[in-house]
Protein backbone atom coordinates (compact mmCIF):
# COMPACT_ATOMS: atom_id res chain seq x y z
CA UNK A 1 0.00 0.00 0.00
CA UNK A 2 1.16 3.52 -0.73
CA UNK A 3 2.57 5.61 2.12
CA UNK A 4 -0.06 8.29 1.82
CA UNK A 5 -3.62 7.80 3.01
CA UNK A 6 -5.90 7.21 0.03
CA UNK A 7 -9.17 9.05 -0.41
CA UNK A 8 -10.45 6.37 -2.87
CA UNK A 9 -13.27 4.18 -1.60
CA UNK A 10 -14.83 0.82 -2.47
CA UNK A 11 -17.32 2.52 -4.76
CA UNK A 12 -14.46 3.83 -6.89
CA UNK A 13 -13.02 0.31 -7.07
CA UNK A 14 -16.35 -1.20 -8.23
CA UNK A 15 -16.74 1.49 -10.91
CA UNK A 16 -13.21 0.72 -12.13
CA UNK A 17 -14.06 -2.96 -12.41
CA UNK A 18 -17.23 -2.21 -14.40
CA UNK A 19 -15.53 0.34 -16.65
CA UNK A 20 -12.61 -2.05 -17.49
CA UNK A 21 -14.81 -5.21 -17.64
CA UNK A 22 -12.47 -7.16 -15.37
CA UNK A 23 -13.23 -10.88 -15.03
CA UNK A 24 -10.21 -12.43 -13.25
CA UNK A 25 -9.08 -12.00 -9.66
CA UNK A 26 -5.44 -11.23 -10.49
CA UNK A 27 -6.43 -8.18 -12.50
CA UNK A 28 -8.84 -7.07 -9.81
CA UNK A 29 -6.05 -7.35 -7.22
CA UNK A 30 -3.67 -5.29 -9.37
CA UNK A 31 -6.31 -2.58 -9.83
CA UNK A 32 -7.03 -2.48 -6.11
CA UNK A 33 -3.29 -2.28 -5.43
CA UNK A 34 -2.94 0.62 -7.86
CA UNK A 35 -5.80 2.43 -6.15
CA UNK A 36 -4.17 1.87 -2.76
CA UNK A 37 -6.95 -0.29 -1.30
CA UNK A 38 -5.03 -3.55 -0.65
CA UNK A 39 -1.48 -4.46 0.19
CA UNK A 40 0.37 -5.87 -2.74
CA UNK A 41 1.92 -9.29 -2.18
CA UNK A 42 5.66 -9.54 -2.61
CA UNK A 43 6.70 -10.88 -5.96
CA UNK A 44 8.43 -13.85 -4.35
CA UNK A 45 5.27 -14.94 -2.56
CA UNK A 46 3.16 -14.79 -5.75
CA UNK A 47 5.83 -16.86 -7.52
CA UNK A 48 5.68 -19.52 -4.82
CA UNK A 49 1.89 -19.69 -5.04
CA UNK A 50 1.79 -20.12 -8.82
CA UNK A 51 4.79 -22.43 -9.06
CA UNK A 52 5.59 -24.09 -5.76
CA UNK A 53 8.11 -26.53 -7.20
CA UNK A 54 10.16 -23.98 -9.14
CA UNK A 55 12.89 -22.10 -7.33
CA UNK A 56 12.20 -18.50 -6.70
CA UNK A 57 14.06 -16.32 -9.22
CA UNK A 58 16.35 -13.63 -7.86
CA UNK A 59 14.77 -10.23 -7.59
CA UNK A 60 15.50 -8.18 -10.70
CA UNK A 61 17.71 -5.10 -10.42
CA UNK A 62 15.61 -1.97 -10.39
CA UNK A 63 17.00 1.52 -10.98
CA UNK A 64 16.24 4.06 -8.27
CA UNK A 65 14.43 7.01 -9.80
CA UNK A 66 13.49 10.25 -8.15
CA UNK A 67 9.78 10.80 -7.68
CA UNK A 68 8.11 12.71 -10.46
CA UNK A 69 7.34 16.27 -9.30
CA UNK A 70 3.69 17.09 -9.07
CA UNK A 71 2.03 19.87 -11.07
CA UNK A 72 1.83 22.01 -7.97
CA UNK A 73 5.57 21.64 -7.26
CA UNK A 74 6.39 22.46 -10.88
CA UNK A 75 4.20 25.58 -10.82
CA UNK A 76 5.70 26.67 -7.53
CA UNK A 77 9.25 26.33 -8.85
CA UNK A 78 8.37 28.41 -11.92
CA UNK A 79 6.87 31.13 -9.72
CA UNK A 80 10.00 31.23 -7.56
CA UNK A 81 12.23 31.50 -10.61
CA UNK A 82 10.14 34.34 -12.06
CA UNK A 83 10.16 36.16 -8.73
CA UNK A 84 13.96 35.99 -8.56
CA UNK A 85 14.25 37.42 -12.07
CA UNK A 86 11.90 40.30 -11.20
CA UNK A 87 13.71 41.13 -7.96
CA UNK A 88 16.93 41.65 -9.90
CA UNK A 89 15.32 44.66 -11.59
CA UNK A 90 13.64 46.20 -8.55
CA UNK A 91 15.33 49.26 -6.95
CA UNK A 92 16.13 49.34 -3.27
CA UNK A 93 13.38 50.71 -1.01
CA UNK A 94 13.34 54.49 -0.95
CA UNK A 95 15.86 54.83 -3.80
CA UNK A 96 14.62 56.03 -7.17
CA UNK A 97 16.32 54.64 -10.24
CA UNK A 98 18.82 57.09 -11.71
CA UNK A 99 18.86 57.87 -15.39
CA UNK A 100 22.26 59.10 -16.34
CA UNK A 101 23.26 60.51 -19.64
CA UNK A 102 26.86 60.31 -20.71
CA UNK A 103 28.69 63.55 -20.07
CA UNK A 104 25.76 65.34 -18.38
CA UNK A 105 24.71 65.80 -14.77
CA UNK A 106 21.48 67.32 -13.53
CA UNK A 107 20.35 68.51 -10.11
CA UNK A 108 16.75 68.43 -8.89
CA UNK A 109 15.04 71.83 -9.05
CA UNK A 110 14.77 73.77 -5.81
CA UNK A 111 11.20 74.51 -4.79
CA UNK A 112 10.54 78.19 -3.96
CA UNK A 113 9.39 79.17 -0.49
CA UNK A 114 6.04 80.36 -1.88
CA UNK A 115 3.94 78.13 -4.12
CA UNK A 116 4.54 79.44 -7.63
CA UNK A 117 0.86 79.53 -8.57
CA UNK A 118 0.03 81.51 -5.40
CA UNK A 119 2.87 84.08 -5.49
CA UNK A 120 1.06 86.71 -7.56
CA UNK A 121 -2.05 86.57 -5.36
CA UNK A 122 0.09 86.72 -2.20
CA UNK A 123 1.94 89.82 -3.41
CA UNK A 124 -1.24 91.54 -4.60
CA UNK A 125 -2.88 90.98 -1.22
CA UNK A 126 0.23 91.98 0.76
CA UNK A 127 0.84 95.21 -1.19
CA UNK A 128 -2.75 96.47 -1.55
CA UNK A 129 -3.77 99.72 0.11
CA UNK A 130 -7.19 101.30 0.52
CA UNK A 131 -8.23 103.96 -2.00
CA UNK A 132 -11.41 106.00 -2.66
CA UNK A 133 -11.32 105.28 -6.35
CA UNK A 134 -14.09 102.72 -6.48
CA UNK A 135 -17.62 103.14 -7.77
CA UNK A 136 -19.86 105.98 -6.50
CA UNK A 137 -21.10 105.52 -2.96
CA UNK A 138 -24.81 105.87 -3.59
CA UNK A 139 -25.78 105.62 0.07
CA UNK A 140 -23.57 108.53 1.11
CA UNK A 141 -24.78 110.63 -1.83
CA UNK A 142 -28.45 110.01 -0.94
CA UNK A 143 -27.81 110.93 2.70
CA UNK A 144 -26.17 114.21 1.61
CA UNK A 145 -29.01 115.08 -0.74
CA UNK A 146 -31.52 114.35 2.04
CA UNK A 147 -29.79 117.04 4.07
CA UNK A 148 -30.02 119.38 1.07
CA UNK A 149 -26.29 119.12 0.54
CA UNK A 150 -24.38 118.55 -2.67
CA UNK A 151 -21.19 116.61 -1.92
CA UNK A 152 -18.20 117.80 -3.93
CA UNK A 153 -16.46 115.71 -5.03
CA UNK A 154 -18.91 112.83 -5.14
CA UNK A 155 -17.96 110.17 -2.59
CA UNK A 156 -16.77 106.83 -3.88
CA UNK A 157 -16.46 103.42 -2.28
CA UNK A 158 -13.11 102.42 -0.83
CA UNK A 159 -11.43 99.52 -2.62
CA UNK A 160 -8.02 97.82 -2.60
CA UNK A 161 -5.38 98.99 -5.05
CA UNK A 162 -1.70 98.46 -5.79
CA UNK A 163 -1.24 101.73 -7.67
CA UNK A 164 0.94 103.13 -4.90
CA UNK A 165 3.62 100.59 -5.75
CA UNK A 166 6.11 99.18 -3.24
CA UNK A 167 9.56 99.80 -1.84
CA UNK A 168 11.24 96.39 -1.82
CA UNK A 169 14.15 96.04 0.62
CA UNK A 170 16.31 92.93 0.07
CA UNK A 171 18.57 91.72 2.86
CA UNK A 172 21.99 90.65 1.52
CA UNK A 173 23.35 89.53 4.88
CA UNK A 174 25.30 86.31 5.18
CA UNK A 175 22.36 84.64 6.94
CA UNK A 176 20.14 85.21 3.88
CA UNK A 177 22.50 83.59 1.38
CA UNK A 178 20.54 80.29 1.35
CA UNK A 179 17.45 82.26 0.28
CA UNK A 180 19.08 84.31 -2.49
CA UNK A 181 17.17 82.52 -5.28
CA UNK A 182 13.87 83.10 -3.45
CA UNK A 183 14.67 86.79 -3.09
CA UNK A 184 15.31 87.01 -6.83
CA UNK A 185 12.05 85.24 -7.66
CA UNK A 186 10.08 87.58 -5.37
CA UNK A 187 11.65 90.62 -7.03
CA UNK A 188 10.67 89.34 -10.49
CA UNK A 189 7.17 88.39 -9.35
CA UNK A 190 6.69 91.82 -7.75
CA UNK A 191 7.62 93.60 -10.99
CA UNK A 192 5.10 91.47 -12.87
CA UNK A 193 2.33 91.99 -10.32
CA UNK A 194 2.85 95.70 -9.55
CA UNK A 195 4.78 96.94 -12.57
CA UNK A 196 8.50 97.49 -13.00
CA UNK A 197 8.13 101.26 -12.62
CA UNK A 198 6.20 100.85 -9.34
CA UNK A 199 8.46 98.24 -7.71
CA UNK A 200 11.73 99.78 -6.57
CA UNK A 201 14.20 97.25 -5.13
CA UNK A 202 17.01 98.30 -2.78
CA UNK A 203 19.70 96.23 -1.08
CA UNK A 204 20.91 96.39 2.50
CA UNK A 205 23.02 94.37 4.93
CA UNK A 206 21.83 93.79 8.48
CA UNK A 207 19.29 96.64 8.60
CA UNK A 208 18.32 99.37 6.08
CA UNK A 209 19.40 102.06 8.56
CA UNK A 210 23.02 101.04 7.89
CA UNK A 211 22.68 102.05 4.25
CA UNK A 212 21.00 101.01 1.01
CA UNK A 213 21.87 100.81 -2.67
CA UNK A 214 20.10 99.68 -5.82
CA UNK A 215 22.92 97.46 -7.14
CA UNK A 216 26.34 96.17 -6.16
CA UNK A 217 28.03 98.78 -8.37
CA UNK A 218 26.47 101.74 -6.59
CA UNK A 219 27.69 103.38 -3.41
CA UNK A 220 25.89 103.06 -0.13
CA UNK A 221 23.59 105.92 0.86
CA UNK A 222 21.31 106.72 3.78
CA UNK A 223 17.88 105.17 3.87
CA UNK A 224 14.75 107.28 3.39
CA UNK A 225 11.15 106.00 3.36
CA UNK A 226 9.07 106.26 0.17
CA UNK A 227 6.04 108.48 -0.43
CA UNK A 228 3.33 108.30 2.27
CA UNK A 229 0.99 105.36 1.76
CA UNK A 230 3.55 103.30 -0.19
CA UNK A 231 4.01 99.80 1.29
CA UNK A 232 7.53 98.81 2.37
CA UNK A 233 8.29 95.09 1.94
CA UNK A 234 11.29 93.47 3.65
CA UNK A 235 12.86 90.19 2.45
CA UNK A 236 14.86 89.42 5.58
CA UNK A 237 15.25 87.16 8.60
CA UNK A 238 15.09 90.10 11.07
CA UNK A 239 18.41 88.96 12.55
CA UNK A 240 17.05 85.56 13.59
CA UNK A 241 19.61 83.53 11.64
CA UNK A 242 23.11 84.07 12.99
CA UNK A 243 25.87 82.19 11.15
CA UNK A 244 29.01 81.43 13.09
CA UNK A 245 31.51 84.31 13.11
CA UNK A 246 29.02 86.59 11.30
CA UNK A 247 28.69 90.17 12.58
CA UNK A 248 26.26 91.69 10.05
CA UNK A 249 22.99 90.74 11.76
CA UNK A 250 20.87 93.49 13.36
CA UNK A 251 19.39 93.28 16.83
CA UNK A 252 15.80 94.02 17.87
CA UNK A 253 16.51 97.63 18.91
CA UNK A 254 17.89 98.46 15.47
CA UNK A 255 14.85 96.97 13.77
CA UNK A 256 12.48 98.84 16.07
CA UNK A 257 14.17 102.13 15.17
CA UNK A 258 13.74 101.35 11.48
CA UNK A 259 10.07 100.39 11.93
CA UNK A 260 9.41 103.65 13.78
CA UNK A 261 10.90 105.70 10.94
CA UNK A 262 8.75 103.92 8.34
CA UNK A 263 5.62 104.30 10.46
CA UNK A 264 6.20 108.04 10.90
CA UNK A 265 6.35 108.36 7.11
CA UNK A 266 2.83 106.89 6.88
CA UNK A 267 3.91 103.71 5.09
CA UNK A 268 2.68 100.15 5.82
CA UNK A 269 5.58 97.84 6.78
CA UNK A 270 5.67 94.11 6.02
CA UNK A 271 8.41 91.49 6.34
CA UNK A 272 8.64 88.10 4.60
CA UNK A 273 10.61 85.98 7.09
CA UNK A 274 11.74 82.39 6.25
CA UNK A 275 11.36 81.18 9.83
CA UNK A 276 8.44 79.92 11.91
CA UNK A 277 6.47 82.36 14.11
CA UNK A 278 7.91 80.79 17.24
CA UNK A 279 11.27 82.40 16.43
CA UNK A 280 9.99 85.91 15.69
CA UNK A 281 11.02 88.53 18.28
CA UNK A 282 7.89 89.52 20.19
CA UNK A 283 8.53 93.32 20.05
CA UNK A 284 8.80 93.19 16.25
CA UNK A 285 5.41 91.51 15.91
CA UNK A 286 3.78 94.71 17.17
CA UNK A 287 5.99 97.01 15.09
CA UNK A 288 5.30 95.47 11.66
CA UNK A 289 3.28 92.83 9.84
CA UNK A 290 5.36 89.65 9.65
CA UNK A 291 4.47 86.96 7.10
CA UNK A 292 5.93 83.48 7.26
CA UNK A 293 7.84 82.92 4.04
CA UNK A 294 6.74 79.35 3.55
CA UNK A 295 4.73 77.13 1.20
CA UNK A 296 1.79 77.06 3.63
CA UNK A 297 1.23 80.82 3.15
CA UNK A 298 -1.53 81.90 0.78
CA UNK A 299 -3.49 85.04 -0.10
CA UNK A 300 -6.04 84.07 2.55
CA UNK A 301 -3.25 84.14 5.14
CA UNK A 302 -2.40 87.72 4.14
CA UNK A 303 -6.03 88.86 4.30
CA UNK A 304 -6.34 87.41 7.80
CA UNK A 305 -3.39 89.57 8.82
CA UNK A 306 -4.18 92.92 7.17
CA UNK A 307 -7.78 92.59 5.97
CA UNK A 308 -8.71 93.56 2.42
CA UNK A 309 -5.94 96.20 2.26
CA UNK A 310 -3.61 98.35 4.34
CA UNK A 311 -5.34 101.32 5.88
CA UNK A 312 -3.51 104.49 4.85
CA UNK A 313 -4.51 108.17 4.71
CA UNK A 314 -6.45 108.75 1.49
Amino acid sequence: MNNFRSHIGIGDLIRAFERLSVSDDATRREIANLLGLVKAEPQTQRAKTTAPTAPAPPPPFTKQTSPTPSAQDSLQSKIEASRQEIELWLPEPGVAPLQQTAGTTSEPPVEPLFVSNWTRAILSSALSTNSEEGPLDIERIVEALARAEIPVPLPRRIHATTRRGVQLLVDKSEAMMPFASDQTSIQEATRRAIGSDQAKALRFVGCPLRGIRASAREKWKNYSPPMPGTPVLLLTDLGIGRPMFSTDHADVREWLAFAQQVRRAGCPLLAFVPYAPGRWPRPLRRAMTIVQWDRCTSAVTIRNLIGRAHQVAV
